[in-house]
């Protein structure tokens, strides 16, 4: 079910030294993603709010329309 999502981008907030912030965007490139850094972890807790908005949408029936495990944010152009 995740076909459509690789190579979509995925945000990671984290550590901005660049050896910690090079292993997590590995690991997130290792599962089919492109990582997108958004700044430190104090950033996480928005990402937590957008991650719990994600599942929501995923689960037919809750969310405002069935996107089933057809959604995914987007970031367009280059940081």
């Amino acid at each position: 079910h995740m076909r459509e999502a690789l190579g979509k981008e995925m945000l990671i907030a984290g550590d901005p030294d660049p050896s910690y912030r090079a292993t997590a965007e590995a690991v997130v490139a290792a599962v089919g993603f492109k990582p997108f850094y958004v700044g430190p972890i104090r950033y996480s807790r928005n990402l937590e709010a957008m991650a719990e908005l994600w599942i929501h949408m995923a689960i037919p029936g809750l969310g405002g329309r069935d996107t089933s495990r057809n959604f995914w944010f987007s970031i367009g152009g280059d940081p």
